[in-house]
């Protein structure tokens, strides 16, 4: 499980941060970003994102739009008003897109927008396009230890 620990410099891995209270969501995305060698961590709100983004220091923030406590858009606002966390790409994930969703999202700081279900592929080229060097991504990597809870 990964906790809150400072960023290691000797780490070469991508790190991600999952914002997303569906279980389900949360092991799919989890199994397939570290199988292709991503470190993830998870939060089941966008409270709680806000606040392990200051932590984990992510290289890529995935922010499901609507969460108990506090929504994506809300926890966006945040990441991108604090000079700790505004350079962090966040990429907005809905389920149910509607006309004009992907605008409010932009709006509210998003770096890019994707609608579920997911398509791994498709999240991976996301997450890297917003990377300075993208890391070869492996398509046979051992799954890593899922946190606690999912």
């Amino acid at each position: 499980a990964i906790g809150p620990d400072e960023r290691s410099d000797a780490s070469n891995s991508v790190r991600v941060l999952l914002a997303e209270d569906d279980k389900i969501s949360q092991l799919f995305v989890f199994d397939a970003l570290s199988a292709a060698g991503f470190e993830v961590a998870i939060a089941d709100n966008g409270r709680e994102a806000v606040d392990r983004a200051a932590t984990f220091r992510p290289d890529a923030v995935l922010m499901d739009m609507r969460m108990p406590v506090m929504g994506g858009l809300e926890a966006t606002r945040l990441l991108k008003a604090s000079p700790s966390t505004q350079d962090i790409p966040v990429i907005a994930l809905t389920a149910q897109a509607m006309p004009g969703d992907d605008e409010q999202c932009y709006e509210a700081g998003c770096d890019g927008y994707l609608t579920k279900p997911i398509d791994i592929s498709e999240l991976i080229r996301a997450i890297q396009s917003f990377l300075e060097t993208p890391p070869e991504v492996s398509e046979s990597v051992s799954v890593g230890t899922r946190p606690a809870g999912i």
